[in-house]
């Protein structure tokens, strides 16, 4: 980290960055949106304290399954642990193959949070209760299983971020879809 720890919490730190311009310091993140049984994506509806912390913001949000690479992991290690996790699909490791939407990039500007985002398609899984990773955010969220007929309705939504906007955006895309 380069910069000046100025405030450490549990999630994030502020740094100054050296200018006039403080910065959040997070670890990096896998972004993935799976496809299971070839038609069905999976989202998330979370409750993500951030996005709500303006007056009158929804308080669930659609989002893309995302977690933060922790030291011992790669960002594929990463996605396969929150779609276990969050979705409770546990993916064979030989059963899948991903398309790389974006590969350590910076999520935004405020943050020097880099991110792996991907479309995992599970050719060989099987399905588990998800149970989360113990935080109230997680308890209050919860994985949505959806059509592939469903994405125009989900864009059509005030309560989406970007991710999910450009991840739905790409799936789009693609002729099988």
């Amino acid at each position: 980290m380069i910069g000046k720890e100025l405030w450490k919490g549990n999630w994030v730190s502020v740094i100054d960055c050296g200018t006039d311009y403080e910065c959040l310091h997070e670890k990096d993140i896998a972004l993935v949106i799976p496809i299971i049984d070839k038609e069905i994506f999976v989202i998330r509806e979370e409750y993500c304290p951030p996005y709500f912390a303006k007056e009158n913001s929804p308080r669930l949000y659609f989002t893309v399954l995302s977690g933060k690479i922790e030291d011992n992991e790669t960002w594929e290690d990463t996605m396969l642990r929150e779609v276990k996790e969050e979705a409770g699909i546990v993916v064979d490791p030989m059963g899948y193959t991903t398309m790389i939407l974006f590969e350590n990039k910076p999520i935004c500007k405020s943050t020097d949070m880099r991110g792996t985002f991907v479309i995992l398609e599970a050719h060989k899984y099987s399905r588990e209760k998800p149970q989360g990773d113990g935080t109230e955010n997680e308890k209050l969220s919860r994985s949505l299983f959806c059509h592939k007929d469903m994405i125009s309705w989900f864009l059509g939504q005030d309560n989406i971020d970007m991710l999910l906007i450009f991840g739905l955006n790409k799936l789009k895309e693609l002729k099988q879809w």
